[in-house]
């Protein structure tokens, strides 16, 4: 026997997936896959085609790609998030907490005769993780409440 669907349950699953697929979330997964295809890539041109030590390599492709993911989340993912004026300070703080992170995962992982390539992918999928968090309620953080409140009536003059 077929169950008729709920079409008030269907529409409510289609906006949750919908919310989740071009809100924020989803954005953020996006901009996440080209900033690894922009990271993968520039890792592999740095160590494979023009040698650069891997504990050199890793960083610098690391590094591109979190700028280009910068301008991408704040531009994009968070554009509509009315930020403290700081989050370019914040974001270089955590640059620096994941690529320490990246180096040694990935140097770990070769270090113990697996692949760097492993490496990078679990470095990359940890990361993924805790940036989200980090970026939604510390470096785009909104403002206290900006954008979320009705400005108060100006005070009327007297005559």
């Amino acid at each position: 026997m077929l169950r008729e669907d709920n079409p008030k349950g269907s529409a409510a699953r289609l906006a949750r997936l919908r919310g989740l697929l071009f809100g924020p979330a989803g954005k953020y997964l996006l901009v996440g896959v080209l900033s690894f295809a922009i990271d993968f890539g520039m890792l592999v041109l740095l160590y494979e085609v023009f040698g650069v030590v891997l504990w050199l390599a890793t960083p610098i492709a690391f590094l591109v790609s979190l700028f280009a993911n910068y301008l991408l989340q704040r531009f994009f993912t968070f554009a509509g998030t009315p930020t403290r004026g700081t989050s370019f300070i914040k974001y270089i703080l955590l640059v620096a907490v994941n690529t320490v992170a990246a180096s040694l995962i990935v140097s770990g992982f070769e270090a113990v005769g697996s692949s760097y390539v492993i490496g990078k992918v679990v470095s990359t999928a940890a990361m993924t993780v805790w940036n989200f968090f980090a970026y939604k309620y510390w470096v785009f953080a909104a403002r206290e409440g900006a954008g979320l409140e009705e400005p108060a009536p100006s005070p009327a003059r007297e005559a």
